[in-house]
């Protein structure tokens, strides 16, 4: 949900960034799962403020063929995902 979220936002942010964390919040509230995940910001390379899921447990994202983990592991330390989310872009 908080994805789907983020994707939105970032192609049409017509909220603020604490505007969209109280609305992914609110939703998760709603599904029954508050505090399953939620967002933590950094700079994007061009020095504006970005949004990332912080995921609260692995996707197992790492299972596929490649082994590699996401870029928002919660197994990976904080700089290390925002290294990733950097080289992503």
């Amino acid at each position: 949900m908080l994805g789907a979220l983020l994707l939105v936002h970032r192609h049409a942010p017509a909220c603020s960034d604490s505007e969209l964390a109280a609305l992914g919040a609110a939703w998760l509230a709603r599904l029954g799962i508050a505090g399953g995940c939620g967002f933590f910001a950094y700079r994007a390379r061009d020095g504006t403020p970005a949004l990332a899921l912080e995921r609260k447990v692995c996707c197992h994202h790492f299972r596929r063929r490649d082994g590699e983990q996401c870029s928002t592991c919660p197994k990976l330390p904080l700089d290390t995902r925002i290294a990733r989310l950097l080289a992503d872009s």
